[in-house]
């Protein structure tokens, strides 16, 4: 088990639940490592650069082709390499890594969402000392 606190656990999962799904693609983008580069006079933040330690050379994708909280075809590729579980109950949709997970579960209107949060909800876990400084 980690050292996080409860307090710690909640609030982290308070701050990716309140996510606008507007924002929630950019979010697993970060959660996976890329980057961007927003002030850059050619390319005005429009690429990720899939490979950070190339950048601004290597491997870049498009911000407008990059959707994996309403695209299967991409969110397929983090359910199974990551082996989140799906779960419908009561009405909800909700998406979890594995029963005893210190997060428990993350909620969407969609499956597609509720696995973009939960996928970065366990992402920041491990690159956040204080979940004061998640920023997204």
């Amino acid at each position: 088990m980690d050292d996080m606190t409860n307090y710690e656990r909640e609030y982290s999962r308070v701050v990716v639940d309140g996510i606008p799904l507007s924002q929630l693609d950019d979010a697993v983008a970060r959660a996976l490592g890329w980057i961007d580069y927003p002030d850059d006079s050619i390319e005005h933040g429009r690429y990720w650069h899939i490979m950070p330690d190339k950048a601004p050379f290597g491997r870049r994708l498009e911000k407008s082709y990059w959707h994996p909280s309403t695209s299967w075809r991409q969110a397929g590729l983090l359910i199974e390499k990551d082996r989140i579980h799906i779960e419908h109950k009561d009405g909800c949709v909700g998406a979890y890594y594995h029963r005893y997970h210190p997060f428990g579960y993350c909620n969407g209107k969609t499956v597609l969402e509720a696995v973009c949060r939960i996928f970065v909800l366990e992402r920041m876990r491990k690159t956040v000392t204080h979940p004061i400084e998640i920023v997204i």
